[in-house]
């Protein structure tokens, strides 16, 4: 494991981009669908105002980050997306870049305690998909095995 910040754990450079101002983003917003209520930002959104944090909403909660959720309903049912006011995501980008913002160092991109956390985090997610194919094929081998037995018996 790498301690330093340049370099990742498998001796590549690390590269984390620059932040995109909250202003760029927003001007960007005009060529996309007007599901984003003006003066908000989607969680994609947020990641690229905040490149440096792997993790963004124990950071949007930590710093108190606006929120909205809009509710748009569809034949199969609801759906409730949730959007963060974009002054809030400046002001806090601003305290990420002077050092000021409530930020836990395993939410970062460039601390070893970020990288650990976010290597634990991928291990749970490959578990998780493990767990969910092993289901799938014990399901299928059941569904097998039946439709053997049923015809076998006729």
């Amino acid at each position: 494991m790498s301690d330093d910040p340049e370099i990742d754990d498998y001796g590549e450079p690390q590269t984390i981009p620059p932040p995109m101002t909250v202003a760029e983003i927003l001007a960007r917003q005009e060529s996309r669908s007007s599901r984003v209520p003006e003066g908000y930002l989607d969680s994609y959104e947020v990641g690229l105002a905040w490149p440096v944090v792997w993790t963004i909403w124990p950071v949007l909660n930590a710093n108190h980050v606006g929120r909205q959720q809009v509710s748009t309903a569809l034949t199969s049912g609801e759906t409730i997306n949730v959007y963060y006011a974009a002054e809030d995501v400046q002001r806090v980008q601003d305290e990420i870049a002077a050092g000021t913002a409530r930020l836990d160092p395993a939410w970062r991109r460039d601390t070893a305690e970020g990288r650990a956390a976010f290597r634990a985090y991928e291990r749970r997610q490959s578990l998780k998909r493990a767990i969910g194919a092993v289901a799938v094929c014990i399901l299928l081998l059941a569904a097998f095995l039946l439709l053997i037995t049923v015809l076998s018996q006729t």
